[in-house]
């Protein structure tokens, strides 16, 4: 990616920077809303559960 010419290169930059820091934000949020598994008791996952973790 070039730099953009007459030194506002970083002003071309803070859109990628919100755009990023927005984006991480959603990818918080979303793994925030996955359902928790629980583990059976015996430390053994339901086979359910395995299919998701590979």
């Amino acid at each position: 990616m070039a730099a953009a010419s007459g030194g506002d290169g970083l002003a071309a930059m803070k859109p990628l920077q919100s755009a990023m820091k927005l984006a991480n934000g959603a990818i918080e949020l979303d793994t925030g809303n996955r359902p928790r598994v629980i583990p059976a008791p015996g430390g053994q996952l339901p086979s359910s559960a395995r299919a998701w973790i590979r």
